[in-house]
């Protein structure tokens, strides 16, 4: 808790060389059960070049960070608090250099959020190629409660 109000309260000039120890850090914190909360403190309260350095790290390490439970909440806060172009990047990575990834993460109870986030910030033609996967009666989706609400978000769309 210190750390998430350090983050959010002092400025930015204070922060510099604190972001940057945060940083080099950035992928054991994302994993880790409390220090996705700090990352996400991160995120939400950083410059937009420290956010954009945090969206580059998630998209080059997005096959491990995704798939710990803590790491999927850094993705959605990352995702909803970048540009546009950065969270359609990260979504890129996400689906398209990593497709088995998005059905996972569609079907777990962390992950399915993401999942959906992910779907939101793609713009065609990768978002049909993503619909198509997780739609392939392989995917299964329909066999787990979180599978079931990323369906329902496809079938809304």
């Amino acid at each position: 808790r210190i750390v998430e109000e350090l983050i959010r309260h002092c400025p930015p000039s204070q922060l510099e060389s604190f972001s940057e120890s945060l940083l080099l850090d950035a992928h054991a914190l994302c994993c880790h059960s409390f220090g996705t909360f700090v990352m996400q403190h991160f995120v939400a309260h950083t410059s937009e070049a420290f956010r954009g350095r945090v969206v580059r790290l998630l998209g080059e390490q997005a096959p491990t960070i995704a798939q710990s439970s803590s790491g999927c909440g850094v993705i959605v806060e990352a995702m909803q608090r970048s540009s546009p172009e950065e969270a359609s990047w990260l979504a890129r990575c996400i689906a398209l250099e990593h497709p088995a990834l998005l059905e996972t993460l569609a079907a777990t109870k962390h992950g399915y959020g993401a999942a959906i986030t992910v779907l939101e910030a793609l713009e065609e033609p990768e978002l049909s190629a993503a619909q198509a996967r997780l739609l392939r009666p392989t995917a299964n989706l329909g066999a787990s409660r979180h599978g079931t609400m990323v369906l329902q978000f496809l079938e809304g769309r």
